[in-house]
């Protein structure tokens, strides 16, 4: 009897410490063990630079789901598919003094083109980045404070919109958008004026140093017209980043260059601006005439110059292009010497022969304009052939873009 009354007390606490161990094992794990967060996963799951309808990652929606998916490269969005995503943004506390991480969030690393029938729904506190461009034929639409965040331009012919829902907060657009052939609704802001914590600190993270100062402003015209022997020199911007003002120069010699005026600048914005300066002073040759932006830390870009023939003699329908080559998928057409009254049509064609822009320029008495190729349509590298015709004049250019 009393041999099995220890050996009921042996097996007990032999239980108990069997039972003890697992559970100083399972708090080590628990408490002590490195938790795996913020790990990246592939959005395109089967690498062909595709997400379609199917595809493995279409639906991002609750913990099952958590992870960074990143793509590195350019990537489209295929007709069909519908890209949803609802994880949460979070940040992850260091522990012991060490650096915070971050999870639950879609970058693409690159461009991303929506196809006509495709759509992007970002919602519930979720942050979806582009580093690139977005070319848009199908809908974006973000709403119940989902973060769209765009570090370079919106084109296409598709829709940016605050989808149902409330808490519709802006999309973040760095570059331009095409507002007049995209269609938003809602309100479009610069990421530079996003104050969620989280978010800031997740684009610090994964974006350069000082990316900040790399959103620059975005002339979108440049125009001079005659009016007798002064001149009207008009101007807009699609965005502006700390920009201070512009200064306004003449020559008669493209080399020796006259102040003649200053413009104060708007400073941060996303929505169109329209400039205007008359030099009053009369001309009876030609006059070239340029800007200069400073922005408030001093830093400068140079638009033009534009020339401006006073003489009907001189007054010969010319084109050039610069920089050309490019290797920055912008190039700027200058256009003088243009007929009063006579609108300008372009045609750039690629080297397939296919026309991958056809624009008019109205002409409200302008002489001579700026016409940036890149903000009407995504430059790929390759050679291009650009045709402008105004009244009976046409010319011929050739477009390198490296």
């Amino acid at each position: 009897m009393i041999h099995s009354f220890t050996h009921v007390i042996k097996n007990t606490l032999t239980t108990l410490n069997t039972q003890l161990r697992v559970f100083i094992t399972f708090a080590t794990l628990l408490f002590f063990s490195p938790t795996i967060y913020g790990q990246n996963i592939s959005l395109d799951d089967d690498n062909d630079n595709d997400l379609s309808s199917g595809d493995t990652h279409e639906d991002l929606q609750g913990a099952g789901d958590s992870g960074i998916y990143e793509h590195i490269g350019d990537i489209t969005f295929t007709s069909g598919v519908n890209f949803s995503n609802k994880l949460q943004a979070e940040t992850i506390l260091g522990i012991g003094g060490g650096d915070d991480t971050y999870d639950n969030y879609v970058i693409i690393e690159g461009n991303l083109t929506v196809e006509d029938g495709a759509s992007v729904t970002i919602s519930n506190a979720s942050l979806f980045i582009v580093t690139g461009d977005v070319i848009i034929n199908g809908d974006i639409s973000f709403h119940n404070n989902g973060y769209v965040v765009i570090i370079g331009d919106v084109t296409g012919n598709g829709s940016v919109s605050s989808g149902p829902g409330g808490s519709a907060l802006p999309a973040y657009i760095g570059g331009t958008l095409d507002t007049d052939n995209v269609t938003t609704s809602g309100n479009v802001d610069s990421p530079l004026n996003i104050t969620d914590n989280t978010v800031n600190d997740i684009l610090d993270d994964e974006l350069p140093e000082n990316w900040q100062n790399e959103l620059p402003v975005e002339l979108i015209s440049f125009t001079a017209s005659k009016i007798n022997n002064t001149c009207k020199l008009e101007w807009s911007t699609a965005s502006e980043e700390n920009a201070s003002h512009f200064e306004v120069y003449s020559s008669a010699d493209k080399s020796n260059w006259n102040l003649i005026g200053t413009v104060d600048a708007n400073g941060n914005t996303t929505t169109r601006i329209d400039y205007s300066f008359t030099d009053d002073q009369e001309h009876f040759s030609s006059v070239y005439y340029k800007l200069v932006q400073f922005d408030f830390d001093g830093k400068n870009e140079t638009f033009g110059p534009l020339v401006v023939h006073f003489s009907d003699e001189l007054n010969t329908f010319n084109t050039s292009i610069y920089p050309n080559p490019s290797s920055s998928g912008q190039a700027q057409l200058q256009i003088g010497g243009i007929n009063s009254g006579a609108s300008i049509t372009l045609q750039l064609i690629n080297k397939d022969g296919k026309i991958i822009l056809d624009d008019i320029i109205e002409n409200n008495n302008i002489t001579s304009t700026l016409y940036r190729l890149g903000d009407k349509t995504v430059l790929q590298p390759g050679l291009y052939i650009l045709k402008i015709n105004s009244g009976t004049s046409q010319s011929i250019e050739k477009v390198m873009i490296q």
